[in-house]
C-alpha cells in the first residue's frame, strides 16, 4: 500500500455510514447517516483501525474522536 492511498470502509452503524482515512495526511472523513460529512485531522492510524473494527463505530466515535480532533464540516445534512 502506498502512503498516498486512502482507505474507505462502509460502517455497520446507525450513526455512521462510511469512514475514509487518508494515510499520508492523517485525515479521517466520516459520512453520517443524515448525509453530513465531517473531516477530522491529526487522527492516528490506530484510531481509524479501531473505529472500523469496533462493535459500535458510533460509540467509538463518541468516546474517542468527537471533540478531540480539529474538524470541519465538508457537507451539511440532507
Amino acid at each position: 500500500m502506498s502512503p498516498r492511498e486512502s482507505l474507505s470502509t462502509e460502517l455497520n452503524s446507525t450513526t455512521l455510514a462510511r469512514a475514509t482515512y487518508q494515510i499520508e495526511s492523517a485525515i479521517l472523513q466520516l459520512e453520517f447517516r443524515d448525509g453530513s460529512i465531517y473531516s477530522f485531522s491529526e487522527v492516528p492510524p490506530c484510531l481509524h483501525h479501531d473505529l472500523v473494527r469496533a462493535d459500535s463505530p458510533g460509540a467509538c466515535f463518541n468516546l474517542r474522536i468527537r471533540g478531540r480532533f480539529p474538524h470541519r464540516r465538508v457537507r451539511p445534512a440532507r
